[in-house]
């Protein structure tokens, strides 16, 4: 809304969102009614019944969203959109043109159907537009011949010609997010570690390393003293169903216990982990995964050669001191 300026990211919602508005509302009122007007009428797009209805409702719905989005109110924008898409599949779907087509003498009907929800797709077309750029450009263009991107002017304009429709978008497999949060959860370890991850090299530092795998950029006491490092008790680990390299601890800061999800599931044996003590970084601002939320970051290190070495502090350290 207005006054949010950070992004609740939630993985089952973005697929939802996906795969039922996107796919099954707008490319699904394209994807219908394009084949129709190319199969039966060459791609002319014509409406034999009163325009009044369906012209007021555009500029309604044009005028209201242009509203919402200047106000920075893009979830109900976005809403305002949807709700409009599920009116020209629910008319769209009231007037069966899969019957329509059957019926020779019906073929004007058919025609204005079909050109109705297109016209309904365009306006949606040029909504997503500030949202989606790429997809309504490719709409623009492949769809409705337009030699450029839509623009907001476009929404309320009846188009008169179609192209043949062109395969949008696909569904979200929710193994694609699976793979894209363990594979940055893995980053983030690898980093965390200074070993593989990329590095920020200051002048000379190269000559600093013997390894020559390069040094990270210096960083003053006040910057260091930033990152809260505090010696944490590892009291349960557990994988993590879905996740080939995730492993959830459950961790004991002397004054608190945290949840954090650690791409190390390749060098550890989850019951070799209790009791053990490590390194964590406890001021990390808690990260919503598609599994949980990970409150801080234990540290490993690694390098050139395979494997993942989570640090421990020496004997006597107990869990919530201070690392300076």
């Amino acid at each position: 809304n207005a006054n949010v300026e950070d992004i609740d990211f939630n993985p089952d919602d973005f697929v939802a969102r996906v795969n039922s508005d996107l796919i099954g509302k707008y490319v699904n009122i394209a994807s219908r009614a394009a084949n129709f007007i190319t199969r039966h009428f060459h791609g002319e797009l014509r409406y034999s019944q009163d325009m009044a209805g369906l012209s007021d409702a555009v500029r309604t719905v044009a005028a209201e969203t242009r509203a919402d989005y200047e106000a920075r109110e893009f979830g109900k924008g976005m809403r305002a959109g949807m709700a409009f898409a599920d009116w020209i599949n629910q008319y769209f779907d009231a007037n069966q043109p899969w019957v329509l087509a059957k019926d020779p003498s019906k073929a004007a009907q058919l025609q204005d159907v079909c050109s109705r929800a297109l016209y309904g797709f365009k306006l949606l077309s040029v909504l997503l537009a500030p949202v989606m750029p790429q997809l309504a450009e490719r709409v623009a263009r492949e769809l409705f011949g337009l030699d450029r991107a839509f623009r907001w002017s476009d929404a309320t304009v009846a188009p008169e010609r179609i192209n043949a429709y062109r395969h949008l978008m696909t569904r979200v497999d929710p193994k694609q997010l699976d793979a894209l949060f363990e594979s940055d959860a893995a980053a983030a370890a690898a980093a965390s570690a200074g070993g593989s991850a990329t590095a920020v090299t200051a002048p000379g530092a190269a000559a600093l390393n013997a390894g020559g795998s390069g040094g990270a950029a210096t960083v003053s006491l006040d910057e260091f003293k930033r990152v809260d490092l505090r010696v944490a008790r590892i009291l349960d680990a557990q994988a993590v169903a879905g996740a080939d390299k995730l492993l959830k601890l459950t961790v004991d800061l002397g004054s608190e216990t945290r949840t954090v999800f650690a791409g190390i599931k390749s060098a550890y044996d989850p019951q070799s982990l209790k009791g053990r003590l490590t390194v964590m970084v406890a001021n990390l601002a808690p990260r919503k995964m598609k599994f949980g939320v990970s409150e801080g970051m234990v540290l490993a290190a690694s390098g050139e050669a395979p494997g993942l070495y989570l640090l421990s502090p020496d004997s006597g350290a107990t869990p919530g001191m201070r690392i300076t």
